[in-house]
């Protein structure tokens, strides 16, 4: 009788049944337990979860768990789920978070799923995210300011850091028992980051002629948001997301408070940065000054233009409805101002229309001499005499304007303490790493000849052996 029960067991055949409980039976090799239920039914069929536990406890035990991780929307077979399925699910588990925030998540999964996303989660070891690292540092960037690099350091760091996320939230949810992910490092790759375009200090002053030379004859709207950036260095949600309320031109303070954001979506405000260094009062020099309150004027004549008054919480650089202008549109007037440095240079797209005047131009691949009609009559040769006493501007972005405010303040001597609080820095060493840029004309300053002045002749004497 024994030997018929043991062979029985060995078939699989002594099984356990109970409501809600599944199959429970033992295993073959006499020392653990299987389990086997039915949590569900997707398109008419049965949608069935199994595994192996040390004992009949245990055994039943798990197979209840799987039954209520179902009801309660968790993934049904845990041990088939694979990668990309609980990615998902983690993703949809982030809470609370800005949408950029959520963006960047996705692009970090992203670039994980290329490698791990088939893979069975309770089959990923950290040999499999070691090769999936390696091989990230290789790939070639097709999009964004890494374009034709390799992956920055910074992305990947990202990436390992999401990778560890979903894999702890995995052992936590019963997925599996150990992250592997924990000890994984950071392949070591050279710096690729994009590090930004400082001007120099020629460079700025060529900027700020072109810029208000436009400004005047009515083709750069958005230049005294570009110009505050230069100055202050502003992030450009910063800059668009201010309001009259927020700038006082008597007292000559602008209050950061707010930035305004619109990853892929619609406008959001948010607060000014994720640490409270975000929240600053900053001086105006008396340029900026000066600035503000010629555009206020403007704005208010505009207004009055249209009947109606200019509240407090109007936005500082409004669209011509007067509604808050999407930070995206500084990087269409930095790429403007730019091409308008340089009287070679023919304008790229085909269909954006600029707005001169009260005249709207659809503006095409052109001359100088072509879009100088675009320019009211009165401001054309003080324009065209502009933009051919100076060099080409290098292409840059808003954020490279921020660049150039840091590294042109610590150039002139501002103690790096100041600059880091001006540009809404919680770490001072971010400020130095990231905003000190190296002019050249800060090399050629810097150059030393030892040997420049003749060294003094020294009486060596000849002493001569036989």
């Amino acid at each position: 009788m024994a030997d018929a029960t043991n062979d029985a067991v060995k078939r699989g055949k002594n099984k356990a049944r109970g409501n809600s409980t599944g199959t429970i039976y033992q295993h073959r090799d006499g020392k653990r337990w299987c389990w086997q239920v039915t949590v569900g039914y997707k398109l008419g069929k049965q949608i069935r979860v199994s595994g192996i536990a040390a004992d009949k406890t245990a055994a039943q035990k798990a197979a209840a768990k799987a039954v209520t991780d179902h009801e309660r929307g968790m993934l049904a077979a845990p041990d088939r789920t694979t990668f990309e399925e609980y990615a998902k699910t983690w993703l949809t588990r982030q809470k609370g978070l800005a949408t950029s925030t959520q963006r960047g998540y996705k692009q970090d999964i992203g670039y994980a799923l290329e490698h791990l996303a088939k893979m069975k989660v309770r089959d990923i070891r950290p040999q499999h995210i070691k090769d999936a690292m390696s091989a990230l540092a290789e790939r070639q960037m097709t999009t964004g300011l890494g374009k034709g690099r390799t992956m920055a350091s910074r992305t990947l760091a990202g990436v390992l850091t999401r990778i560890r996320a979903v894999l702890r939230e995995a052992v936590s949810d019963g997925l599996m028992y150990v992250n592997h992910a924990t000890n994984v490092k950071r392949p070591k790759v050279a710096r690729t980051e994009h590090p930004g375009v400082a001007l120099d200090f020629d460079q700025a002053a060529r900027l700020h002629e072109l810029g208000t030379a436009l400004y005047e004859a009515g083709a750069a709207r958005l230049w005294p948001a570009l110009f505050l950036c230069a100055s202050l260095g502003l992030r450009k949600g910063e800059a668009m997301g201010l309001t009259w309320k927020h700038v006082d031109i008597e007292a000559g303070v602008i209050h950061i408070r707010q930035n305004l954001t619109a990853p892929g979506g619609p406008l959001e405000m948010r607060p000014s940065a994720k640490t409270e260094a975000g929240n600053r009062d900053l001086l105006m020099p008396s340029s900026l000054k000066a600035m503000l309150s010629n555009h206020k004027n403007a704005m208010l004549e505009e207004y009055a233009h249209k009947g109606v008054t200019m509240r407090s919480d109007a936005p500082v650089f409004p669209t011509s409805e007067g509604a808050f202008t999407h930070p995206d549109n500084l990087q269409r007037a930095i790429v403007s101002l730019v091409e308008w440095s340089n009287p070679d240079t023919k304008l790229r797209d085909k269909r954006t229309k600029t707005k001169v005047k009260s005249r709207t131009f659809k503006m095409e691949r052109s001359t100088l001499e072509r879009r100088m009609k675009l320019i009211p009559r009165e401001y054309r040769a003080t324009l065209e005499a502009v933009i051919r006493a100076g060099t080409p501007l290098p292409r840059i972005s808003p954020h490279d304007l921020r660049h150039t405010a840091g590294t042109l303040m610590l150039r002139r001597g501002v103690p790096i303490e100041v600059v880091s609080k001006t540009l809404g820095h919680s770490d001072i060493a971010l400020t130095y790493r990231v905003y000190r840029h190296v002019l050249e004309s800060e090399k050629r300053q810097h150059i030393v000849d030892l040997f420049e002045t003749p060294l003094p002749k020294r009486d060596v004497q000849v002493v001569t052996v036989n």
